[in-house]
């Protein structure tokens, strides 16, 4: 029997995002277990918080065992899933190194009596499996006073003398509303996430042996009351939000007409734009209507293939003549559709996938393709035996080859159509760091203080600049600087070196240094490395020499890396990216390296020039362009130049630009994504001596060094007010400079 304690139990609760996403990752499962808690009223004995979700988004590894280990909990807890479980178990193990009396507990999808490679990671205490929010109530009552019994709670494994004890199965949860909102009591604001993930119900009829819904039981609703609280909730923040349903189909929801009648009444300045998940083989006219009326401005759809054997091997019946009649209907109304296919499913082959393909492009269809990916909570993932599927043995567990679908011929599907690719991932975003652009701006370190400075940032590292000149000695004290840098790592981290061929050469111990120290202590980052050489002599081979100094174990970017062909030019999201900037001008012939490690680079002033060089800058050889801008250039001609850039990215070359605040605009308007917010970080950049210089950037300081900049540019206008200076930066990004605080 454990003895009640004086003092509150401290908890955390924490759910890395996936490595692809550099946007806020919204933490809906510890927001419901904290919400259990509360209905259960363990609150006045237990402190629940659900980790900084700022600092779960962005903090290197390091970084976020740093700041686990000064909160001294007494239980942690992770949710894991596909994408962020490998990463968790190394932050499990660094925190577990520093507090061994911690006590662990995971939850999540990836969690079965299957997943031996979690299973067997001693630093784990407790596994949740199934729905959780009930087990860690039951559990926290366990540790508080030894009631039940830890053997007595249904749905856990737990760790006993070195073995895996298996509880009975939970039942599902059967009245949902005896959890209570998240949302509602306050644990998740919406407003900085900008999106609202919500269920209205729980479970899944379908049986498809490639999703982990399937285990997931019979269809259980929230009531239509609870989910208008949520709504209402979501139009107070007084801006644009997107609510995603998360159902497993939403059109299949028990609610369904009655959620989508209280949207409408609710949402008639249509303020709040729905996306969701449906089955397009259940939809009708009046569906279709439904859904355009209640400003659903997105939905997928699983259509996984066209081959009926295929699909009876995977357990999903679908009639193709009604699929085609759903999807017609969304169009008539105006819904956008996209529509999902899996690559490599069993039964599967090259030559019956392209007819899916054939089957979506001559019905006019808009698709996804992703590839098999073969997590423990699937059925399928325990019949790899039938159809002779050799599959990864970490995580995404991607399916590298079957009897029908060989290796060689799922990298040719996905050559052939990597621009439908899900999981090719492409880079919206270059990640070119700032400072250099500012660095009227920067501040400079006075020399022996720069390891105290940086032991005290509150905020990540997202980028450096090396400016280096063959330094080949390596002091104790930059060592000392290096390892104070590598405890504040962001989990997104852009390197430029500058310098000749040569002084990179002879700096090598230089950089040895520095990038083993940082990957050393953050295995899970993504690091990107410009080499700007001034004079170009650089080699591939040396490319990938300072890329291998990056001395690490696949982690799970790698392993989605493994299955596209090197020859892809597309810039796409990778654990290390390297690229060699080049002038546009330079080179004309075959480029010294492979061509999907180069960017080409230009300056352009006004519009006139951009179209005479428009012809060269798009034949030089290279995987992407970055583009930067005279602060002179005006409103007008911007536009010009944007629109004419829309136009070329369609030969399949990626456009990047170095100004952050056109580089958004690009995103919203041209690429049709939503651009992430500016996440609060810091840039550091090295001269020839290692002197240090900083910049602190967030969202407002760099709009702010924008209008600044634009302002002094200006000046001459003295008709210009300062609506009409925002106005040349932002273009109709106004509402965000409109937030900032400005005074002249």
């Amino acid at each position: 029997m454990v003895t009640k304690r004086s003092d509150k139990l401290k908890i955390i609760l924490m759910q890395l995002p996936h490595p692809s996403y550099l946007d806020r990752n919204l933490p809906l499962a510890p927001g419901y277990l904290k919400a259990s808690a509360y209905k259960h009223g363990l609150l006045d004995d237990v402190e629940v918080e659900i980790f900084d979700p700022f600092l779960s988004d962005y903090a290197g590894c390091q970084m976020l065992i740093d700041a686990i280990v000064s909160r001294r909990p007494d239980i942690l807890g992770f949710s894991l899933y596909l994408w962020n479980v490998e990463r968790t178990l190394h932050i499990i193990n660094g925190v577990k190194a520093n507090l061994p009396d911690l006590r662990v507990i995971v939850g999540g999808p990836e969690v079965t009596k299957d997943s031996s490679y979690i299973l067997s990671n001693t630093n784990i205490d407790v596994f949740i499996f199934g729905e959780g929010e009930i087990t860690f109530v039951e559990y926290i009552k366990h540790v508080l006073n030894g009631d039940p019994e830890i053997d007595e709670i249904p749905g856990i494994f737990y760790r006993k003398n070195d073995e895996i004890i298996v509880n009975k199965k939970r039942e599902n949860i059967a009245d949902l509303d005896l959890i209570p909102s998240p949302y509602l009591l306050g644990y998740i604001d919406p407003k900085k996430y900008r999106e609202m993930m919500i269920f209205t119900m729980k479970g899944c009829l379908l049986g498809c042996t490639y999703c982990s819904w399937t285990t997931r039981g019979r269809l259980r609703a929230y009531t239509v009351e609870r989910l208008r609280e949520e709504l209402l909730l979501a139009r107070k923040t007084g801006e644009e939000m997107i609510v995603s349903i998360i159902d497993s189909a939403f059109n299949l929801s028990p609610i369904f007409f009655d959620f989508c009648d209280m949207a409408q009444e609710i949402n008639k300045d249509k303020s709040l734009k729905f996306n969701c998940f449906i089955q397009a083989d259940l939809v009708d006219e009046i569906v279709a209507k439904i859904l355009k009326d209640s400003n659903f401005t997105g939905v997928e759809v699983g259509l996984q293939s066209s081959n009926p054997k295929v699909l009876t091997n995977i357990n999903r019946h679908m009639e193709l003549a009604r699929f085609l009649k759903g999807i017609s209907c969304l169009r008539k109304e105006g819904v956008p559709v996209k529509v999902d296919v899996i690559l490599g499913l069993p039964g599967d082959s090259l030559e019956s996938f392209e007819e899916t393909l054939k089957f979506i492009h001559d019905n006019e269809i808009d698709p996804l393709i992703f590839n098999l990916s073969l997590g423990h909570g699937t059925k399928l993932s325990r019949q790899t035996d039938s159809f002779g599927a050799e599959v990864q043995a970490s995580p995404p567990f991607y399916l590298l080859g079957s009897d029908t679908f060989p290796n060689s011929d799922l990298k040719i599907a996905l050559d052939r159509h990597r621009e439908i690719s899900a999981d090719m991932d492409k880079k919206h975003n270059l990640g070119y760091p700032i400072l250099p652009l500012t660095s009227n701006y920067s501040n400079t370190i006075e020399r022996g203080k720069e390891i105290s400075f940086l032991k005290n940032l509150d905020f990540p590292i997202r980028a450096i600049v090396l400016d280096l000149n063959g330094t080949s000695e390596i002091s104790d004290y930059v060592n000392c600087m290096v390892e104070a840098i590598s405890h504040k790592i962001g989990i997104d981290l852009s390197i430029l070196l500058q310098g000749t061929f040569e002084d990179l050469q002879q700096s090598i111990k230089l950089l040895e240094s520095f990038l083993e120290q940082v990957n050393e202590r953050n295995p899970h980052i993504s690091w990107n490395i410009f080499f700007d050489t001034n004079d170009y002599d650089i080699s591939y081979p040396f490319m990938e020499k300072v890329k291998q100094l990056i001395n690490r174990s696949k982690v799970f970017l790698d392993h989605r890396d493994e299955l596209f062909p090197e020859h892809v030019t597309y810039v796409r999201r990778r654990g290390v990216s390297s690229f060699l900037l080049l002038p546009y001008d330079s080179y004309d012939g075959d480029i010294p390296i492979r061509e999907s490690k180069c960017i080409r680079t230009a300056s352009i002033h006004n519009n006139e020039e951009f179209q005479s060089k428009r012809a060269k800058l798009f034949q030089a050889n290279g995987c992407g362009y970055l583009i930067e801008f005279s602060a002179k250039l005006d409103s007008p001609s911007l536009r010009e130049i944007l629109e004419s850039l829309n136009e070329d990215r369609l030969s399949g070359k990626d456009i990047f630009f170095k100004d952050p605040v056109v580089q958004r605009m690009w995103e919203r308007d041209y690429l049709k994504v939503t651009p992430g917010l500016e996440a609060p970080h810091y840039e550091l950049k090295f001269d020839s001596n290692m002197n240090m210089s900083w910049k602190f950037f967030d969202e407002n300081e760099l709009l702010w060094n924008a209008i600044i900049k634009w302002k002094m540019i200006k000046s001459e206008y003295s008709s210009l007010d300062f609506d009409d200076i925002v106005g040349i930066i932002v273009s109709n990004i106004q509402k965000d400079a409109d937030e900032i605080e400005l005074k002249w």
